[in-house]
């Protein structure tokens, strides 16, 4: 008889972490984005940009990974930002 070795705990954990797409997806580029809006509004001349470019790909990454439309991404973000305190764009802009 084969003693199973696997630590079951873990194995559970990371079954888990693998159902957070918003912290692999979308936490990065929010923590990112605010430093580089920052950044390349930095010198401009006229109206400042709202949103990063780390945001917006992060968000289109999620689009392309999930498959969702432009519209349910849109939605999706709208739901994280609540929790965040965050402006998102509207589906165009993505």
């Amino acid at each position: 008889m084969r003693k199973d070795s696997r630590d079951w705990s873990l194995y559970n954990r990371q079954l888990v972490d693998r159902g957070r797409v918003v912290d692999i997806y979308v936490s990065k580029p929010l923590l990112q984005s605010a430093n580089e809006l920052m950044r390349i509004n930095t010198n401009k001349v006229g109206r400042p940009y709202k949103y990063s470019n780390c945001l917006i790909l992060g968000l289109y990454g999620l689009k392309c990974v999930l498959r969702f439309a432009y519209r349910q991404i849109e939605g999706f973000a709208q739901n994280v930002a609540l929790l965040l305190k965050y402006a998102v764009p509207n589906f165009r802009t993505i």
